[in-house]
């Protein structure tokens, strides 16, 4: 979900700008998101307002690598704080994270771009050997892109999954001396943008309610304009209501699978006297 209400403007981009806040007598909170949710068959791939986005640049990022079985580059054990040196690099099923963004710099350093480390084999340069990341690497700890698309270290060896054209998620990245098969073979895809969702299926139960709540305002009539993404067999009711000195009337509701894209909404907030909020109640 992405929400703008005149100053009150929230993209979920950078979540300490934003002035919305979950309310904390509800049952669960909204969850704020990249790329597609852990469910399949449900919710977005992207968010609306950037999308998939542009690359910068095809050949250097930033962006995910994504090899041509459809998987990402990504860290072992996720990358949510500061890998450990030497961490190795998979493949995972999710693409479009900030956490899994790499980027080709112009003197040829492959760096992982949230925690300015860079991308090296973990040993001796032969067969199957590791590749992983490290807080340094030399200036000949180079990589290029072939011309068939295989990304090369010291335009010699090239990036693999260990066990060929169609990798499992947290399949382990090597070496190979073989290049330009379609088992080397990756590109730069876009880094997605933030949205807030949540969870519809299990451990969700029948009655439970999450609640997102604007800041006050005193402004007399207002357009809330919102852009939702209501899709799979468990979406319930998304709900917004106008709350004033301890009230809350309901002014929009919508339920049940709208389909896979996003919609916008806009709602009419007038002849309003006193100080209010709004609040997404799911």
């Amino acid at each position: 979900m992405f929400l703008c209400l005149d100053k009150f403007f929230c993209d979920f981009e950078d979540p300490n700008s934003c002035q919305w806040t979950q309310d904390k007598s509800d049952d669960f909170d909204w969850t704020r998101n990249q790329a597609s949710t852990p469910s399949e068959g449900t919710g977005p791939l992207t968010d609306h307002t950037k999308g998939s986005g542009p690359l910068t640049n095809k050949k250097q990022g930033p962006g995910s690598i994504q090899h041509s079985g459809g998987l990402c580059i990504h860290v072992l054990r996720g990358a949510h704080t500061r890998p450990i040196e030497g961490q190795i690099l998979v493949t995972y099923v999710r693409c479009g994270e900030d956490r899994l963004e790499f980027q080709l710099l112009p003197n040829g350093i492959l760096t992982l771009t949230r925690y300015a480390m860079c991308v090296k084999p973990v040993g001796l340069v032969t067969d199957g050997v590791l590749v992983g990341v490290f807080s340094s690497c030399n200036v000949t700890d180079t990589w290029n892109w072939t011309a068939q698309g295989s990304l090369q270290y010291k335009k010699k060896m090239c990036l693999k999954p260990e066990y060929g054209v169609d990798p499992k998620s947290n399949e382990k990245l090597v070496l190979y001396s073989v290049c330009n098969e379609r088992q080397n073979f990756f590109e730069f895809v876009p880094t997605s943008g933030w949205y807030l969702y949540i969870e519809a299926s299990s451990p969700r139960r029948p009655n439970d309610i999450a609640r997102l709540i604007s800041p006050s305002t005193t402004k007399a009539k207002s357009c809330f304009l919102f852009f939702y993404h209501m899709f799979g067999r468990d979406v319930g009711k998304l709900q917004v209501y106008v709350k004033s000195r301890g009230k809350m009337d309901s002014v929009w509701s919508l339920s049940g699978d709208q389909g896979n894209e996003w919609h916008q909404a806009q709602v009419a907030v007038n002849n309003q006297t006193v100080s209010y909020q709004v609040s997404m109640h799911v």
